[in-house]
């Protein structure tokens, strides 16, 4: 199920994410591969993350 909401982020949340943890990629890595500030990957995987969060509680998820 959470392979299919991550499916459903749009660029570059979806890319971070499957690099970081499908490819298990650090933070470094992944800002050279897509050409982007590592502060930058950071920020854009705990956005990713929230909007994750949302959709599983909207979905009826809790913590």
């Amino acid at each position: 199920m959470i392979a299919d909401l991550v499916c459903q982020l749009s660029y570059p949340y979806k890319e971070v994410l499957y690099l970081q943890y499908y490819n298990e990629m650090k933070v470094k890595e992944i800002a050279a591969l897509l050409q982007i500030r590592p502060d930058y990957v950071r920020q854009v995987a705990r956005r990713a993350k929230e909007q994750l969060r949302k959709k599983m509680t909207e979905m009826g998820y809790e913590r």
